[in-house]
């Protein structure tokens, strides 16, 4: 396998666990958990967009013309989505501590 393989593996792999992380803190903090878990869930919801956008700016150079299509586009939209919920998490941090 190229090596790129393996970077996207480790890339999905990071994916999947930003949004288990998030998952487990949202979960924590609707049954009751400590409520600084809710911005969490937001900062590790946005990692993985982050994550997936990466991977599919990674996977371009391996499609052909005619697969590429609205790919570019798609990982645009989740690389913002990404940003977006980070910044939302940030801020909601920094509510809290103050």
């Amino acid at each position: 396998m190229d090596a790129i393989a393996y970077i996207m593996l480790v890339v999905f792999l990071l994916a999947g666990l930003s949004f288990a992380l998030s998952l487990a803190a949202r979960l924590s903090s609707l049954t009751g958990g400590k409520p600084h878990t809710a911005y969490w869930a937001t900062i590790f919801g946005g990692a993985g967009f982050l994550f997936l956008s990466g991977a599919g700016f990674l996977s371009l150079r391996y499609l052909e013309a005619s697969q590429r299509g609205f790919l570019p586009v798609i990982a645009a939209m989740f690389l913002l989505t990404g940003a977006l919920l980070i910044r939302s998490g940030l801020r909601s941090r920094r509510a809290a501590t103050k």
